[in-house]
């Protein structure tokens, strides 16, 4: 929730600059605040009382029309952030008299549905019912109730004013009082998702266990408990940011949301930093590679001459930087999750990406670092084991930027300067962080879980997210069926071609449906510091009529060349011309 604090000052000092001058010269657009164009007419409690069944069996029905014959649109305050990502493809709200969760199939959710904000939603038509005894609201997925697409959710759900964290109000109660709800229909059902506020409790085994753990699967069960001894439990992800924090000490005051699973509540947090008052955080310290808690010694340099090895990326070194290290190529990485997508055997099918490790024949992918081979690279064609499988077990020397890669400790975009068993490319430049000829910059790759693009610049309404489908993800931007006119940017970091002298822009797209797609969406890019875009011409459009994805051809950036840069895809949309827009695999070549 330390995102939404940040996010309500910067909306106060925008609007401060809007009301106190008059300088067009913006580096941000000014803040639209968004009002909601439908009206709630039934509570979240008769909407979950309506349709209740004993959660001792899953069930699923469709949410119908009111007694009036009117649609059902519910409101309430969004209670739940995936930022931390303990809750995820999820957004639950609460209104006076309950809470429900509302399953989609997205992640970043909270990049639109701000913790502390109004959501009002249409809800007809949509499931309602169990999974393992907790009520939501979704679609039908595999017999269940599942997440629909973000696209269902923009075309129901409107955001209401702005995010306010004095709008959510958990509700004080106790851990018997809780368990006592279990045992009647009507507390349960109103009792279920909502946010909930326990004093004076702690957690068993604080200071000792953490909340998860990094390395399994699923969901970590911790608990806390009262002074008598009453204990609930504590629901963790282990892919969570805080999934590695040690439970604090002493005794203080919770707030989480209230879930439910099988036959027992179970509290989650958004992010126990904020939601845990009074406790005494410990750092414990950091399981290092191979077991134990004593940090490891570095033993390289992250030079060409003294290079880290994989050893050294996982105790820590080189982080943020452009290094040079060492390895053994011992496999590669098959769809988006290392841990369930490592394999270590030939033949290989992927040639984005290969693992390396300290040792040769190491089969731990937590022992392992990803490599990113960037499209039509020397050091992808020359290393990749699907076109080279003798590589596996060599030894690999190489520059890249030590940076988060599937998730874990990994190097992207290597330069074209490496030495595989003794020999090396030709011709080596003498810095990594500028190599001649070589890739410059890439994102939005096909296999990154996600992406730290800036989306739905110049509007509130959630047009562009990254997506995933298949194991693949790519950027999407869409309006359609959101009736509105919009134009928004998805926007770059910053991005250096200081030091050179030409730069060539790439990425891969795709449009099934098409209307104005090409004449009013396009790629911008502007030198840091500047308001202005310039738009540059797209080489090559995907065909209509299907999801295929093609390559937009060169786009010349020589005129940014030796400057900052930022790119942007400019997305633009009308309630009668509202296309689809997916992009991936971006990058930056001299």
């Amino acid at each position: 929730m330390k995102l939404y604090k940040t996010l309500l000052a910067a909306i106060a000092i925008a609007s401060t600059a809007v009301m106190t001058g008059c300088d067009e010269d913006f580096d941000r657009p000014p803040v639209i605040v968004p009002e909601a164009t439908i009206e709630a007419n039934t509570t979240i409690l008769e909407l979950k009382e309506r349709y209740w069944q004993d959660p001792a069996k899953d069930y699923m029905t469709v949410i119908g029309l009111t007694d009036e014959g009117e649609d059902i649109v519910i409101s309430g305050i969004i209670i739940s952030s995936d930022v931390a990502g303990n809750v995820y493809q999820r957004v639950m709200i609460q209104d006076e008299t309950s809470a429900i969760t509302i399953r989609v199939y997205n992640s970043d959710l909270s990049t639109s549905y701000h913790y502390g904000q109004e959501l009002r939603m249409n809800v007809s038509g949509l499931l309602i019912g169990t999974y393992r005894g907790l009520q939501m609201i979704g679609v039908e997925y595999n017999g269940g109730v599942g997440g629909m697409d973000l696209s269902e959710m923009t075309a129901r759900a409107q955001v209401n004013g702005l995010p306010n964290e004095a709008l959510v109000q958990p509700y004080a109660t106790t851990i018997p009082a809780l368990q006592g709800y279990k045992n009647d229909q009507k507390d349960m059902c109103q009792w279920q998702t909502r946010l909930v506020t326990l004093e004076n409790v702690s957690f068993v085994g604080g200071g000792k266990d953490r909340f998860g753990d990094p390395k399994a699967a699923n969901y970590t069960t911790t608990q806390i408990q009262d002074a008598d001894g009453n204990k609930i439990d504590v629901s963790t992800s282990n892919k969570c940011t805080f999934a590695g924090m040690t439970l604090p000490e002493g005794t203080g005051t919770v707030t989480a949301i209230l879930s439910y699973f099988g036959s027992n509540w179970q509290l989650v947090f958004n992010d126990p930093m904020t939601e845990c008052v009074g406790f005494e955080f410990v750092e414990a310290p950091e399981e290092q590679p191979g077991g134990g808690t004593t940090p490891g010694e570095i033993t390289g340099a992250g030079t060409k001459e003294d290079p880290f090895t994989v050893n050294d990326l996982l105790y820590g070194a080189g982080s943020g930087t452009v290094s040079y290290v060492t390895g053994y190529i011992v496999g590669w990485v098959d769809g988006a999750s290392i841990s369930e997508g490592a394999k270590f055997t030939l033949p290989a099918t992927n040639q984005s990406n290969i693992l390396i490790a300290a040792t040769q024949g190491e089969t731990n992918y937590e022992k392992c670092v990803p490599v990113q081979l960037v499209f039509d690279t020397q050091i992808r064609n020359a290393v990749n084991l699907v076109a080279n499988p003798d590589n596996f077990g060599k030894q690999l020397t190489l520059a890249g930027s030590i940076e988060k890669y599937f998730g874990v400790t990994g190097i992207k975009s290597p330069t074209d300067d490496f030495i595989l068993d003794g020999e090396g490319s030709t011709p080596p430049p003498s810095d990594p962080s500028t190599p001649a000829g070589n890739a410059i910059y890439s994102a939005l790759g096909e296999n990154d879980a996600t992406t730290d693009w800036t989306l739905n610049v110049g509007t509130t309404e959630a047009v562009w997210s990254w997506t995933e489908y298949s194991g693949k993800h790519y950027l999407n931007a869409s309006a359609y069926g959101m009736n509105i006119n919009v134009e928004t940017y998805a926007v770059s970091p910053v991005i250096s071609l200081e030091g050179k002298t030409t730069a060539k822009l790439t990425f891969d797209h795709a449009a099934k449906f098409q209307t104005n797609l090409r004449k009013a969406c396009t790629i911008v890019v502007r030198e840091q510091g500047q308001t202005a875009w310039t738009k540059l011409t797209v080489p090559t459009w995907p065909e209509a009529g299907s999801w295929t994805f093609v390559n937009c051809g060169s786009i010349d950036l020589s005129a940014f060349a030796g400057k900052k840069i930022e790119i942007g895809f400019l997305y633009v949309a009308t309630p009668s011309e509202a296309d689809t827009w997916e992009i991936r695999n971006l990058k930056i070549t001299e």
